[in-house]
């Protein structure tokens, strides 16, 4: 049991980078309403050419920035646990996305 959980952990952790990644790129489908919501509220009153670039920052570099950042650490911090830990945290960490996600009716 414990080489077939070794071997599991072993191929997520060689792409655990991409799997954080694609945590953080739930997250923002997820919870993307609100954050978009938040920067037209702020933008609310400029001017036309302003409200489209501060879009244009928000979403290129707000998101992306967000992405990566968040991708980079939950991997390092990840990437801490033993075997079974790992593979535990990265099928709950899924699991959670699921959960979240019907609770906010994306699926």
């Amino acid at each position: 049991m414990n080489e077939a959980i070794d071997r599991a952990a072993a191929f997520l952790r060689g792409h655990g980078y991409e799997l954080c990644l694609a945590w953080t790129a739930a997250l923002m489908v997820i919870y993307g309403n609100q954050l978009v919501k938040l920067s037209k509220n702020i933008a609310k009153s400029w001017h036309f050419l302003f409200r489209v670039g501060f879009f244009v920052i928000v979403c290129a570099l707000g998101y992306g920035l967000l992405m990566v950042t968040l991708a980079s650490y939950l991997s390092r911090q990840l990437s801490r646990l033993e075997n079974s830990w790992y593979l535990t945290a990265m099928l709950l960490g899924f699991l959670t996305l699921g959960i979240l996600a019907e609770k906010k009716r994306q699926i």
